[in-house]
């Protein structure tokens, strides 16, 4: 009844129908619908709803969001990412990795170096295959793009409510930070991340008076000086496998409180799969598997 009703909502709003080809993609369990913006041709307009209807697990494809694979006249392609809500995402590690193998395995770009323009700028990455096929893709941020913010961590600190809240987590710290041109990271770390409920505290303290827009926390767990574990509540799309966004956030903080070193390689632990991060000269890379789901198409 719900499809036929919204089949028949969409018939009345738009005149008709759009067969619309997808590909779903996962990098540690982050996975997004991805559609070809160099053939297939959604209105501006009537993006936010149809990705709302795409990544609904019930009645859609299913995901964290949609990402748009666009032509682009600064880089080789140009990724137009939306949360599941309808809401334009800023940027996603993982959402970009994949987005590489998918203009490489679908012959839009030819090559293993890629860049990508992203609302953030333009980003780069290099694409690891086994018979011919992406097996693992390495982005690298540059160090530079890390910012603290350091206004809002006097704020929650200064917080009753929120320290109350993270006092529940068995918190010992929470620090804050940005990816330049992003959106806020907060860095919690606890004694353990396995006493409580995600899903309960993550809303919680995202609705805090302090926080004014949507951020991505990052719960902590330092297992050694190389290995770190996380919980991650993501804002708009909550509780989440992974975020190679926030692995990069959470191991360059533990390495800039001591908790790790930055001459090794730090092993980012993510209910969706482990992600590396390496500190390079003046910049920083992420890298983790890549996996294509399925694709098919859909009237919408």
């Amino acid at each position: 009844l719900f499809q036929c009703t919204q089949g028949f909502y969409r018939l009345c709003l738009y005149g008709g129908f759009m067969k619309i080809r997808f590909t779903k993609m996962q990098g540690c369990g982050n996975d997004y619908v991805y559609v070809n913006g160099f053939t297939e041709h959604i209105p501006q307009e009537k993006k936010p709803e149809f990705v709302r209807f795409a990544s609904d697990r019930h009645f859609g494809v299913g995901g964290d969001g949609v990402i748009f694979i666009n032509p682009s006249d600064e880089a080789d392609f140009e990724m137009e990412m939306y949360n599941a809500d309808g809401t334009r995402a800023e940027m996603c590690g993982n959402g970009i990795r994949c987005g590489a193998k998918y203009a490489y395995e679908q012959g839009l770009i030819g090559r293993d170096m890629m860049t990508v323009e992203t609302v953030n700028g333009i980003q780069k990455l290099k694409l690891f295959m086994r018979d011919g096929w992406v097996t693992s893709v390495i982005m690298y941020v540059p160090e530079d793009q890390f910012l603290y913010d350091r206004d809002m961590e006097k704020a929650a600190a200064a917080d009753a409510s929120v320290q109350e809240k993270l006092a529940t987590a068995g918190a010992t710290a929470l620090k804050t930070s940005r990816i330049a041109g992003g959106g806020l990271h907060c860095q919690i770390f606890c004694d353990s991340i396995d006493t409580f409920d995600i899903e309960k505290l993550g809303p919680e303290i995202e609705y805090s008076d302090i926080f004014n827009a949507p951020a991505c926390f990052e719960f902590i767990k330092v297992v050694d000086a190389s290995t770190i574990r996380l919980k991650i509540w993501d804002g708009a799309n909550g509780a989440v496998l992974s975020s190679a966004s926030a692995a990069f956030c959470a191991a360059r903080m533990a390495v800039e409180q001591g908790y790790c070193r930055g001459d090794k390689e730090i092993i980012v632990e993510t209910p969706g799969g482990d992600i590396l991060v390496n500190f390079l000269e003046g910049r920083i890379s992420l890298t983790a598997e890549v996996s294509f789901a399925f694709s098919g198409k859909f009237w919408y």
